[in-house]
């Protein structure tokens, strides 16, 4: 993914690119060496390099916040024809969104913010002239333009932070306006990650194999019934008496069978679903 400047993923784990002007959505890559843009939609053909941040929320709304402060919402892109920026977006903050290191929601759509070192939340602005930062809730009161090279909550409800400065990834509980200290609970889970220019939490749509399978013939249904001819043979009696005429045969007859599956797996639409165990063939 060469020259891609920004990523994100929407709730239904679609994953969304800007590159220069452009921005693409498709399945998340299954392979290093896949030419992703081959087989992603272009869904904005332009303007998509004026904004710092882009982010969901979890009802699949996206947030776009501009170089120059603004912040946007609407509908996920899908038309490269159809200007998201002029025709789709609504305007829901006139400055100061650039000021932000780093803006993202929690599983209930609650917007968290960082901020002149600090860590904010509140309900998202909904118009214009909403002051979101002067009516938040600070949760953290230093330390955190450091911890959000990467910042979001997990889907077991914890907060995730990259240090910039040397890559230790934590894991730990969200603070609270009356326990703020992250930084004390927090566990760290590993090093290095600064090394990593984008880092996202999205769904997992690879099946990587079957757990168990279980031939059920009582709930089997035929949907198709042929009739196989074993031998044929012509009898012609020219007589005026019964024939009769005793006759063996063998042969070798083999059945095959089908599978199908059934899961409770959603699949999105352009999503890849890979297959790395056998379907077994019951004969």
């Amino acid at each position: 993914m060469n020259a891609v400047t920004k990523i994100v993923f929407s709730p239904a784990g679609d994953l969304y690119a800007v590159r220069g002007i452009e921005l693409y959505r498709g399945s998340m890559p299954s392979s290093s060496n896949q030419d992703w843009f081959s087989t992603a939609k272009r869904v904005g053909k332009t303007d998509w390099d004026k904004y710092k941040c882009l982010f969901f929320d979890p009802q699949g709304v996206l947030y776009a916040a501009t170089k120059n402060g603004e912040l946007y919402k609407g509908p996920a892109p899908s038309n490269e024809n159809m200007s998201w920026l002029y025709g789709e977006a609504t305007k829901v903050g006139t400055g100061g969104w650039n000021l932000f290191a780093a803006l993202f929601f929690n599983h209930k759509g609650i917007l968290y913010g960082v901020t002149d070192d600090k860590l904010v939340m509140r309900s998202p602005p909904t118009k214009p002239d909403d002051d979101w930062l002067s009516s938040s809730t600070t949760i953290g009161n230093s330390g955190w333009r450091v911890l959000s090279l990467f910042i979001a909550f997990s889907p077991d409800n914890d907060l995730w932070c990259v240090d910039s400065r040397n890559g230790s990834i934590y894991k730990g509980p969200i603070p609270t306006k009356d326990d703020p200290n992250y930084q004390k609970k927090a566990v760290q889970l590993g090093w290095g990650y600064n090394a990593y220019p984008f880092m996202s939490f999205t769904l997992d749509k690879i099946m990587e194999g079957i757990v168990s399978f279980e031939f059920l013939p009582d709930v089997g249904k035929i949907l198709s019934q042929n009739v196989e001819v074993v031998q044929s043979q012509i009898y012609n009696n020219k007589s005026r008496s019964p024939l009769k005429h005793t006759f063996t045969f063998s042969t070798t007859m083999t059945e095959t069978s089908t599978f199908s599956q059934e899961h409770g797996l959603t699949l999105a639409v352009g999503a890849e679903m890979t297959f790395k165990a056998g379907i077994p063939l019951i004969v």
